[in-house]
């Protein structure tokens, strides 16, 4: 009888963990790798994760974007626990968010790509006597951070009646609260701002403008690709041949085709592939959805489940898999690749007296999930996923 009961109180310690998750976020489909945190439910529509040294404490905090509000906090076993909040002015509409440190004094900002009445009109917020304040506003430029030579660099795409996006991408500069084109980087003429990973650059010695040799470039819900600088030109080196990404995240503007009617559409806000460096590799990652019924219920789309698949440089086959996570039902809205430093707990050899534990640093991805994305319900929940992926 004690030895049944024995082997009950094991099975049942080795199953809680999983009972545990269950009861934070059920329906996922365990393929991949499987989440390990689940935050509680968090009220409306999350449409962007980052995260930053904010208030310039040496510690990250994690923003998290709403069409109306930007929030900051923190992530513990019991959540996501805010700490501040600042709503978005007049008629924005938050679409993208970023962190990077503007202003060079060691505290990142906060950039949101938003949209007021179908045209952007960005911002940027700084942490300032426990809240936030604008450090500009009303940009007419949809803005994003991407690395540069391991830098982080602002980025902006102008727009005009005939199209959403327009024009080149430029770096950014901030004069006296406004934002100042400067560096024009150099890409393919159609490439829009939130549909590009950049792999590799070099800089051209005549022109003093930043080139971009490889990036990979997903458009709506398409082909992952990778293209190469040939020259003058761009040529696609690879592709991954099923669809990636797929966008619930829509914003209501109005474009004029050439020579015809000022129609409104639905502007889709695509979220770009990520590249990052993992054990010396080049690695690509992009949301993967599944997207039946054509794409599309009314005119919004229905997004069945996704996941993250992440995508290695290979000698002979371009890119090869090299992860993926768990498929979870409804729509990854964003995701974030950090490290974090943890003491090393694995059974190693103890480390000699006086000496400090031994650190690992393990690589994070964290998520962001509409887990209801029927077409016909707008009062959605999100919820936040954590990842610990293979280092």
């Amino acid at each position: 009888m004690k030895r049944n009961i024995l082997i009950f109180a094991v099975l049942l310690a080795t199953a809680l963990p999983f009972v545990a998750r269950a009861q934070y976020y059920q329906g996922a489909t365990f393929t991949g790798i499987a989440h390990n945190w689940a935050s509680q439910k968090i009220d409306g529509e999350l449409w962007g994760v980052a995260r930053g040294d904010i208030d310039g404490n040496g510690a990250k905090e994690t923003v998290i974007l709403k069409r109306d509000a930007v929030i900051v906090g923190a992530l513990d076993a019991d959540g996501f626990k805010a700490t501040t909040q600042y709503e978005l002015k007049g008629f924005l509409d938050g679409v993208r968010i970023y962190t990077m440190d503007t202003d060079g004094d060691g505290a990142e900002e906060i950039v949101v790509s938003a949209i007021e009445n179908g045209h952007p009109s960005s911002l940027a917020l700084r942490y300032s006597n426990g809240g936030l304040e604008p450090v500009f506003a009303n940009a007419p430029w949809h803005i994003r951070v991407v690395s540069i030579g391991g830098s982080k660099k602002l980025v902006g795409q102008q727009w005009n009646g005939a199209n959403f996006f327009f024009g080149p991408v430029y770096e950014l500069e901030i004069k006296s609260g406004k934002l100042k084109s400067a560096e024009r980087l150099k890409l393919g003429s159609t490439t829009d701002i939130f549909d590009f990973g950049i792999i590799s650059t070099s800089s051209d010695d005549i022109t003093k403008e930043t080139r971009v040799e490889n990036f990979a470039w997903l458009e709506g819900y398409n082909p992952l690709k990778i293209y190469e600088r040939k020259k003058k030109r761009y040529k696609k080196i690879w592709s991954s041949g099923v669809r990636f990404g797929g966008t619930m995240n829509l914003i209501e503007a109005t474009q004029r085709e050439t020579l015809g009617q000022a129609m409104d559409y639905y502007i889709q806000i695509d979220r770009e592939p990520e590249v990052v460096g993992m054990r010396g590799l080049d690695v690509v990652i992009a949301a993967q959805h599944d997207i039946p019924l054509k794409n599309m219920i009314g005119r919004k789309p229905y997004i069945r489940s996704g996941k993250i698949v992440a995508f290695k440089r290979d000698s002979v086959l371009g890119f090869s898999r090299y992860f993926e996570t768990e498929e979870v039902p409804g729509f990854i809205s964003d995701f974030l690749i950090f490290e974090t430093e943890a003491v090393q707990s694995d059974g190693a050899a103890k480390p000699k007296k006086g000496a400090p534990p031994a650190k690992v640093v393990q690589t994070k991805l964290l998520m962001v999930v509409q887990p209801d994305t029927s077409a016909f319900r707008e009062d959605r929940d999100s919820v936040l996923l954590n990842f610990d992926l293979p280092n």
